[in-house]
């Protein structure tokens, strides 16, 4: 494992904020993007991540093999279906026995960058993470947030939606959709 990041008890992953900052910009910086796990359900975080990054004009395709469309984006069963995996960064928010099929399937498919959110991970995934060698293509949530309000603009389906401020990072505006 390398110097600056190890499981523990307390946070089962620990990056510098150096490493996590570069992390999340390669992330933000893929050509496009997928949601695995998102969710037709307001509430839950597959539906707010895959929200976000609409509303920020990014190209991304929600994966979930139960349903057809998600807000308005059809859906694809699994990141192997995507069309074209090695340019895509893929948000992970699944459960962490899930998380590990994908972290699976992300290696066999080459993405491009991972971030597995809050709740997908346990020291099994991370574990995973590094026997796939997948350690420097993995973003994880710090112990401290690193998602904040920064603004509040409309989704596709006319929601409200918190635009991100990544750990210091200043996402871009969201576009304007033309009508």
């Amino acid at each position: 494992m390398p110097h600056n990041a190890f499981p523990s008890a307390s946070s089962p992953w620990r990056q510098s904020p150096e490493d996590v900052t570069a992390h999340m910009h390669k992330f933000l910086d893929a050509r496009r993007f997928a949601v695995v796990g998102a969710s037709p359900d307001p509430a839950k975080w597959g539906n707010k991540t895959l929200n976000v990054l609409l509303v920020l004009g990014k190209s991304v395709t929600p994966v979930n093999p139960k349903h057809r469309e998600i807000l308005g984006v059809d859906c694809v069963p699994s990141i192997q279906h995507l069309p074209d995996p090695s340019n895509t960064s893929i948000a992970i928010v699944t459960k962490p026995h899930v998380t590990l099929e994908i972290l699976q399937e992300a290696k066999r498919t080459n993405v491009c960058f991972i971030w597995i959110q809050p709740g997908a991970q346990d020291a099994s995934v991370i574990q995973a993470v590094f026997d796939l060698n997948l350690e420097d293509r993995c973003v994880f949530e710090l112990k401290e947030r690193t998602m904040a309000a920064a603004d509040v603009a409309h989704s596709p389906t006319g929601n409200p939606v918190q635009v991100p401020v990544l750990n210091g990072i200043k996402v871009p505006s969201p576009k304007k959709r033309r009508g």
